[in-house]
């Protein structure tokens, strides 16, 4: 490792052979370090991508010629006097082509688990994927402002020019989703945030440091739903999962996105799409209602009355406290 008394850098297109830029200059001295600390020598390139116009896609090969202070050049015989390494131009933020649905029952909790396949394309390589939701700001200049759902971002095992699959489980961030807001973009060119879009983000990021955000609207669109009962009956203490008993058109809309209300918590209380019958009395009927919204957001609704059994009932039946 010497310094170096002139070194020549060139940039040339693959394709062509053609010599797009190159650069000279003196007296570069080397790396060097004190026993602590390492004292770095760049090269001042000084160069612009977009000011040379490099075309995206497209290989280029960066050689580095350096010449020590020692005789002429032609007397320099070190093999190691010339560097070459590629440089690939990439403008392109990776894209997600489309999003799966899709459940998983889960024999430990007796549920169905909640996940999306997100299908990401590069022209290069997708690197990550860092997922979260659009909410609120607090701030009246800026309505809105990006949550991740986490501090680290989810890897994509991706391949050159291809499109990679990366699965997000949102069992966990349905509530979260639910309680999101989404940007609306208007006629006019403007945009605002909207409440209760049911919808996630994802930021795609490639190797070349390109990123694109995306806003993924969750399956619930409705078309058309009802409960397979007039009534359900249930005894004290005696939990039901709601969405067992509920048709919703199309099938692949997930129950888990609509609300569900009770007319009367004393009676009945949902929690999670679960009604919880409460102790029975002279009144032991309450209305649940689900809804949800059509893809123009007009709201689809479907009820059932739950009836808490008491003693005097012939399927009446003690349950513990849940």
């Amino acid at each position: 490792m010497r310094n170096v008394k002139e070194w020549k850098l060139t940039i040339t297109e693959d394709s062509t052979g053609e010599v797009i830029w190159e650069k000279e200059d003196r007296n570069q001295r080397k790396s060097s370090t004190s026993g602590i600390t390492i004292y770095q020598s760049n090269m001042d390139v000084d160069f612009s991508v977009a000011e040379h116009n490099l075309k995206n896609n497209t290989k280029y090969t960066v050689t580095v010629e350096t010449y020590i202070d020692y005789g002429s050049k032609e007397d320099q015989k070190n093999k190691r006097n010339t560097f070459t390494f590629p440089l690939y131009i990439d403008f392109e933020a990776p894209v997600v082509t489309s999003v799966d649905y899709r459940t998983e029952y889960d024999q430990s909790t007796k549920k169905n688990r909640l996940y999306a396949d997100l299908n990401i394309y590069d022209n290069h390589y997708a690197m990550s994927v860092q997922f979260g939701r659009i909410i609120d700001s607090g701030d009246s200049s800026q309505p809105f402002m990006m949550d991740s759902f986490g501090k680290y971002m989810t890897p994509v095992y991706s391949s050159y020019n291809s499109t990679s699959k990366v699965t997000l489980e949102l069992t966990d961030y349905v509530k979260l989703i639910k309680e999101s807001r989404g940007i609306k973009f208007n006629s006019n060119g403007t945009f605002s945030a909207v409440d209760n879009y049911n919808s996630f983000t994802a930021t795609c990021y490639d190797y070349a440091m390109n990123s694109a955000t995306y806003e993924i609207r969750l399956p619930d669109e409705v078309l058309a739903m009802n409960f397979d009962e007039e009534e359900i009956r249930l005894s004290p203490n005696e939990t039901l999962d709601l969405t067992t008993k509920l048709n919703i058109f199309p099938a692949t809309t997930w129950a888990q996105v609509l609300d569900f209300k009770s007319s009367n918590t004393n009676i009945v209380e949902i929690v999670n799409q679960t009604a919880i019958a409460k102790t029975s009395g002279s009144t032991q009927r309450a209305t649940v209602t689900a809804t949800g919204k059509n893809k123009d957001g007009k709201e689809m609704t479907a009820s059932v009355d739950i009836y808490v059994c008491g003693a005097q009932d012939s399927d009446y039946k003690k349950y513990d406290p849940p």
